[in-house]
């Protein structure tokens, strides 16, 4: 009894986070920014997700963040539960960011919150 309770406790933690979430449709991938662009020429934002509490997370957030077509990069930290983001400001805004994250498919557990970082916290 005491094995069959300990597997479904782990089963559980298990369905909190999914490592290959699917991105929405509409989300291009990375390599649709042009490639020769300097560091110096793009914009750059913090976003603070709350949600995050394992490395599946911060995975599933960074691969949403460079699916969007216009992201250059994308630093993510669980432990600081934020995301650094170098975008082209033509072709993607951090409203079109947050709305990707808050629709990325995390099974069982609750949809990614996200702010900008400074902005009203």
């Amino acid at each position: 009894m005491t094995r069959s309770v300990l597997v479904v406790v782990a089963g559980l933690a298990l369905v909190g986070c999914q490592k290959d979430p699917v991105p929405p449709a509409s989300m291009a991938p990375a390599s649709n920014v042009t490639a020769t662009a300097n560091q110096s020429e793009l914009a750059e934002t913090v976003l603070h997700i709350e949600g995050m509490v394992c490395q599946g997370c911060a995975e599933a957030a960074q691969g949403c963040l460079t699916g969007i077509d216009g992201v250059a990069s994308a630093e993510v930290s669980v432990d600081d539960k934020s995301a650094r983001v170098h975008y082209d400001a033509s072709k993607t805004t951090p409203p079109d960011m947050i709305a990707a994250l808050q629709a990325v498919d995390r099974g069982e557990a609750p949809a990614f919150h996200v702010t900008v970082s400074g902005a009203g916290e």
